[in-house]
């Protein structure tokens, strides 16, 4: 009997150095230096530093304590807590050592808790822009530049000899064709390096209303040659409200109002609670919820019904036209091409951007002389749809031929400026 408290006795000591040698590991492990090394996703936000300074040295006391008083239940408690804290730095140093390529999905996950991060603020004319000179990621090339848009810092000053080309239009110019237009046209015989800058005015969700607003508010300040036109898709969310809607898109649109998150801090603290949470509840699209009414009920529905809802879009194309032309800008009007894979994420707003499609070519058909025409939906729709990611963004290869077919296009109008 008295051995068996005895060894009770040394299990317990046992016991209690083991939980506070962990509880002393732990805490050197959260000091920010160590842990922006080994274990953050990211670059350590600047508001949850001090909170792993104070984190650690309360675990070392508290590891003090329990190898002091040598509680069962405290030590069981306080063990249970070290435990998962370990498990999800265990997890973090994992995914960070041995599989770095999706430490940038754990990090977008994490932004929504971030107000600082948000990539989108709202506006008081434009609805919604980016937040200025926010990197997306460490790793980064495009980011927000000083006035929101994804692209080098603009000045309002046009440099001498510069022919400048601002594009405009949702997400598929977001995404980096107009940065390889200027590579493109930059690099071809007989030009002087940097003679061409495009300018990348686009952003997401953008619709012509967006890029209305955008052109008279921003782009002519900046005395543009060419105006790149390449919208045919993001109004496919504005008809999903037949019965309601109007020509100013209220029906569908609501002030820019980012989600709550009530789990910010749970977020914050672990990535193992990101996945999950992903899994379970899903991830949701942002900046539609932050900017649509019911965005997420209506993103899978064919909203190619009454073509009378195109009536705005034909009217916002043609207004930033005529307003380029009595500007003296060139603009270079583009069809949106699309995968014809009926399988293929969105397949369902391939008839919408159709339509669109063919009201840009009616557009032409009234500004023939006025305009470049390029209709990038003949020459990449059903002949290229390994570029597609989805019904309508291309891989990088698309992109490239995006830009080579507006390069051309505008070399051909201004083949005798040199």
């Amino acid at each position: 009997m008295v051995m068996g408290k005895i060894t009770k006795k040394k299990y317990l000591i046992k016991y209690h150095i083991l939980t506070g040698i962990l509880g002393i590991v732990t805490s050197l492990f959260i000091i920010p230096p160590i842990f922006s090394r080994l274990f953050a996703m990211d670059i350590l936000i600047s508001n949850d530093v001090p909170k792993l300074w104070l984190l650690s040295p309360l675990i070392l006391i508290l590891s003090y304590v329990i190898l002091t008083i040598k509680k069962k239940k405290a030590s069981r408690v306080f063990l249970i807590i070290l435990l998962l804290i370990n498990i999800e730095l265990i997890t973090r140093i994992t995914i960070v050592l041995c599989y770095p390529q999706h430490k940038y999905n754990f990090i977008k996950l994490a932004k929504i808790a971030y107000p600082e991060l948000i990539r989108y603020s709202g506006h008081p004319f434009l609805h919604f822009t980016g937040n200025p000179d926010l990197k997306h990621n460490p790793d980064d090339v495009i980011s927000h530049n000083n006035l929101g848009f994804n692209d080098h810092n603009f000045i309002f000053e046009k440099p001498e000899n510069t022919i400048r080309i601002a594009c405009i239009g949702g997400s598929t110019t977001v995404s980096g064709y107009p940065q390889l237009l200027g590579h493109y046209l930059n690099k071809q015989p007989g030009i002087s390096a940097n003679s061409f800058e495009p300018m990348n005015f686009g952003q997401d969700c953008y619709t012509t209303a967006h890029s209305l607003v955008n052109f008279t508010l921003n782009i002519i300040d900046f005395s543009p040659d060419y105006l790149v036109i390449h919208h045919a898709w993001n109004e496919a969310l504005i008809r999903v409200e037949t019965n309601k809607f109007r020509n100013d898109y209220s029906h569908a649109l609501k002030p820019f109002s980012p989600p709550t998150v009530g789990d910010r801090d749970l977020i914050r603290i672990s990535v193992i609670y990101r996945y999950l949470r992903e899994r379970i509840v899903g991830k949701k699209h942002f900046l539609r919820n932050a900017i649509w009414k019911n965005a997420d009920d209506n993103v899978e529905k064919d909203p190619a019904g009454n073509i009378s809802e195109l009536k705005p879009y034909k009217r916002n194309i043609k207004t930033i036209i005529d307003l380029s032309i009595l500007k003296g800008i060139k603009v270079v009007l583009t069809t949106q091409p699309h995968s014809t894979d009926p399988a293929i994420k969105h397949h369902l707003h391939s008839k919408h951007i159709d339509q669109c499609n063919d009201i840009l070519r009616e557009i032409h058909e009234e500004y023939t002389d006025k305009i470049i025409f390029v209709d990038l939906d003949k020459t990449m729709s059903s002949k290229m749809n390994n570029v597609f990611e989805d019904v309508a963004h291309v891989n990088k290869a698309g992109k490239q031929f995006k830009a080579e077919q507006i390069g051309n296009a505008i070399l051909k109008d201004h083949e005798n400026i040199f």
